[in-house]
């Protein structure tokens, strides 16, 4: 399969974002989001099929032993997130990839960044281990207000984003989807683990 999204949409993604923060940066906003800050990292992320076969062929180009922790960091997030999904009716069938259009319930959300605090399985030493492959809710995501209202802490409300950051993420959606070459969707873990699966290698 071609590596569509690598090879398209994320240099598209890189090059809007690029100029939205130039743009912001002109108009007085700096943005706080740098490496070593890693509270959105702990969100519950949805990317899609190809966006998770991504992140699959980035591990098959790891040593074994890191392919090996990964791999066992991925099972651990995709069953605790399955565990949150199955306790309430609305949210069960995303225990599994999904093909529709129905949104997952914010308690879901709340319930994993809050309460529960998840890391993404590719968190290393407090920074993006897959960052050359990382999905377009990563890449699209910055922030200018205090790093720390992002924390599960904090009241999130203070997070700001500005405007044109928004608008980025509007215009890249159909991107995304007119060079989807599946239609499954869901959260992180749960969605490499299936891409692992498929390909038989857990």
């Amino acid at each position: 399969m071609e590596r569509t999204i690598n090879k398209h949409a994320y240099p598209i993604i890189d090059v809007m974002m690029e100029r939205a923060e130039a743009q912001a940066k002109s108009e007085g906003d700096c943005i706080t989001c740098a490496k070593g800050c890693n509270h959105c990292c702990h969100l519950l992320v949805e990317i899609s099929w190809d966006e998770a076969s991504e992140l699959v062929h980035w591990l098959e180009e790891q040593s074994e032993e890191k392919r090996a922790a990964y791999i066992k960091r991925i099972q651990a997030n995709a069953k605790l997130s399955r565990s949150i999904f199955r306790k309430r009716r609305v949210t069960r069938k995303f225990a599994n990839p999904v093909s529709d259009d129905s949104d997952i319930a914010e308690s879901a959300f709340d319930e994993y960044f809050f309460k529960n605090k998840i890391p993404c399985p590719f968190l290393e030493d407090g920074a993006c281990g897959a960052y050359s492959s990382r999905p377009s809710p990563c890449r699209l995501h910055v922030v200018t207000s205090n790093p720390e209202d992002c924390s599960s802490s904090r009241a999130i409300e203070g997070v700001e984003t500005p405007q044109i950051f928004e608008d980025v993420r509007d215009e890249i959606g159909p991107v995304l989807a007119s060079i989807s070459e599946d239609p499954r969707w869901g959260q992180l873990g749960i969605m490499v683990e299936a891409v692992l699966k498929d390909k038989g290698m857990v």
